[in-house]
This record gives structure tokens, sequence and C-alpha cells, in this order.
């Protein structure tokens, strides 16, 4: 894992950047609200599963990064439920506001750079602590947030 975000605005120019405040974990349910440039309101998860369906359903939305891999999946109708990340309005949010929200228990900014092999890659920024780190799988990039989570 390695350091990245030498420069604070580094990513401030990509689309798929993502704020994810974490706000609660109970009987470890993970629940909080994902923002990202296209939405002025957050959008709610209620659990860490939640979190991968809607993200990836965004940046299937925008094609970006785009994927190696076509989704495939056993319960197609399991995404029906989930909140969406509207993208038709293009960006209305600026760097500013995207970055200055704030969880309860923790902040991060995502930033994912590819989805090969069915997983993502990318890097992981905890606000508060100003600590960076890159990953290379979507287990990797949970055990970045519980790790990050169990440290407060």
């Amino acid at each position: 894992m390695v350091d990245s975000y030498k420069e604070p605005r580094l990513f401030e120019h990509s689309p798929n950047l993502v704020c994810i405040c974490i706000d609660k974990i109970d009987l470890n349910i993970t629940t909080g609200r994902i923002f990202t440039y296209y939405n002025s309101e957050p959008v709610i998860f209620n659990s860490v599963d939640q979190i991968f369906l809607i993200l990836e359903n965004f940046f299937d939305d925008i094609d970006f990064p785009q994927a190696s891999t076509q989704t495939r999946g056993f319960a197609e109708g399991k995404t029906a439920n989930l909140p969406l990340i509207s993208t038709k309005s293009g960006k209305i949010m600026r760097w500013e506001e995207l970055t200055g929200h704030q969880g309860t228990l923790a902040t991060f900014l995502l930033h994912v750079k590819y989805r090969q092999n069915s997983t993502w890659q990318g890097n992981l920024k905890w606000v508060e602590k100003n600590k960076t780190r890159s990953f290379q799988s979507d287990l990797e990039f949970m055990e970045l947030v519980n790790t990050a989570i169990a440290e407060k």
C-alpha cells in the first residue's frame, strides 16, 4: 500500500471521485452516505454490500472506469431496490462541496482507477487522518475501511 495523494486536489477532475461518509455501525451493519459530483443529496447505504452495488451501478452509468468484464449474478432483481446515483444532469457539485462532507465515524475519498478482473483498483483517502492508501481489490478496499474505523 503506497501513499499517493501527495497533492490535495490530485483527482479533482476525475468524474468518478466519491465521498463515503460512515455514520454508524450497529451489530456489524455499516450505514452512511455516498456523495458524488452528480447529486446534491446523498445516497444512503445500509450495508457494505450496498456500497459496492451502488457504486458499481454508478461506474457503469458514467462508463468510467470501464469494466474489463461484464457484470453477471445470480440475484438479478437484487439491485432493483437500490438507491441510484443519477448522472443525467451532469456534474452539479464542486470539489470543495464534495470533499467538505463528513461522516460521524469516518470520511473517505474513493478514486477507482480501474475495474479489472471483476474487482476495483484505486486509492482511498481517510480524510480525518489524511492517510491515503492504494488498493488492488474490493476486499482490500473494505479492509482499509474496516481498519480505519477500528482505529477510531
